[in-house]
C-alpha cells in the first residue's frame, strides 16, 4: 500500500508541473528517500564475545565518523539464503559477511556481476596480504569478460585437531602415545573406543566428524583429506579432471575411506545430520574422543573455564600424510562482499 501511494504523490508532482508549463526534460528526477544507514548482514556466532566485539567496534566508529549502521546477525544456515532474496528483490545489504561465501555463493555472485569490484579497497592494502588471500578474492565477471577483485579479505582459518586429555586416560591410553603417521593415526582413536566399550562405556565415539551435506566443515575436511592423498580434482587451468581413470579410483578409495570411519562404528550415527555447530556441540558435550574443526572456536568458547582451556582440552596437528609427507593444510580465506545493486 506504502508502495502505491508512493507512486501516485510521484505521479501527482509531474502533473503539477507539467500544468506549471515545465517540459518534461526539465523536470526533475524525483526518487524515493535512500536510507542513510549502512546495513550490514553478518552471521550470528557461536558465541556471544564474538558478536559483542563487533557490535562495539561498530559503536566506536559510529561515534569516530557520526555515521550509523544498520547491523543485523542471521544464522549461519539462513544467510545465503536471505541474501539471495534480497538479491531478488533488489534490496541487498550494502556489506555482508557469511563464512560460507567463498566456496558457495561468493565466485557465483561476482560470475553474474552481482558484486562490488572493491579493488580501490584492497589494492592499497596488496603489500599487507598473503598471496592465497588475493588469489581467492580474484574472480571472473562474466559481463566483463575480466578478473577484478570482487570480495574483502578479513582473515583466513584452519584445521585444529582437538581432544580430550582425561577421557584419553579414561580408555588406557597416553595423549604421548598418538602416533604421527597416518594409518597409526587413526588406529589410534578407534582403539581408544574400543577399549572403553571393553569398559562398559558405550557413550563416546572416537571421532566426532560430520558426515553431513548441510555442514560446511565436512566438504572442508573431505578437502584435507584429499589434499592428504595428493588428489587434484583440477588441472591448472580449473578444469575438471573426473574423466581420468585413475584420478576416480584414487577419489573413491578416499571416499570409502572417510565413509568407513562412519560405517564401522566410530562416529556418531546422527552425524549424518549435523550443521556446522554440531561436532562443537557434540564434542564439548563429551560425547566424542577427538574432532576436526576449521577454527578454533572450540577451545575459544571455554578460555573462561580455566581447566577445561588449560588442562583438559588439547590441540594438535594432523598426521602426517599416507605417503609420509608432513601435511599441507587447507586455509579459508574470510571475505566481505559488498553488492552491485548497493546504494
Amino acid at each position: 500500500m506504502q508502495r502505491r501511494h508512493k507512486r501516485k504523490v510521484i505521479s501527482l508532482c509531474f502533473s503539477i508541473l507539467l500544468a506549471a508549463g515545465c517540459s518534461p526534460s526539465s523536470v526533475p528526477e524525483i526518487k524515493p528517500a535512500i536510507d542513510p544507514r549502512l546495513t550490514i548482514w553478518w552471521v550470528r556466532s557461536y558465541y556471544p564475545q564474538e558478536d559483542e566485539a563487533l557490535e562495539e567496534a561498530i559503536a566506536t566508529w559510529e561515534s569516530q565518523t557520526g555515521n550509523q549502521i544498520r547491523l543485523k546477525f542471521v544464522g549461519q544456515e539462513d544467510i545465503l539464503k536471505e541474501t539471495e532474496n534480497a538479491l531478488s528483490q533488489g534490496n541487498p545489504p550494502d556489506l555482508m559477511f557469511s563464512t560460507r561465501t567463498e566456496r558457495t555463493s561468493g565466485p557465483r555472485w561476482a560470475w553474474e556481476g552481482k558484486l562490488a569490484d572493491v579493488s580501490d579497497v584492497v589494492e592499497p592494502l596488496r603489500e599487507t596480504y598473503t598471496p592465497l588471500a588475493l588469489q581467492s578474492v580474484s574472480l571472473s565477471n562474466r559481463q566483463t569478460q575480466k578478473r577484478s577483485i570482487y570480495a574483502v579479505p578479513i582473515y583466513q582459518r584452519t584445521l585444529h585437531l582437538h581432544y580430550w586429555r582425561d577421557l584419553l586416560e579414561q580408555a588406557g591410553l597416553s595423549e604421548d602415545e598418538i602416533p604421527t603417521e597416518w594409518d597409526e593415526f587413526w588406529a589410534f582413536w578407534k582403539q581408544a573406543q574400543n577399549n572403553l566399550r571393553d569398559r562398559g562405556d558405550a557413550r563416546i565415539s572416537a571421532l566426532g566428524l560430520p558426515m553431513s551435506r548441510e555442514a560446511t566443515d565436512t566438504s572442508v575436511i573431505f578437502e584435507q583429506v584429499l589434499e592428504a592423498y595428493d588428489i587434484q580434482l583440477l588441472d591448472p587451468q580449473g578444469n575438471s579432471k573426473l574423466d581420468d581413470p585413475r584420478l576416480r579410483e584414487q577419489l573413491a578409495a578416499a571416499l570409502n575411506w572417510y565413509a568407513s570411519l562412519y560405517t564401522e562404528g566410530y562416529v556418531p550415527p546422527n552425524a549424518i545430520d549435523w550443521t556446522d555447530r554440531d561436532n562443537n556441540t557434540t564434542f564439548l558435550n563429551e560425547q566424542v574422543l577427538m574432532t576436526i574443526n576449521p577454527s578454533m572456536s572450540i577451545p575459544g568458547a571455554q578460555r573462561e573455564e580455566e581447566e577445561v582451556y588449560g588442562d583438559r582440552m588439547a590441540t594438535i596437528e594432523l598426521p602426517n600424510e599416507p605417503d609420509g609427507e608432513r601435511p599441507n593444510y587447507i586455509v579459508d580465506v574470510q571475505q566481505i562482499v559488498l553488492f552491485q545493486q548497493s546504494p
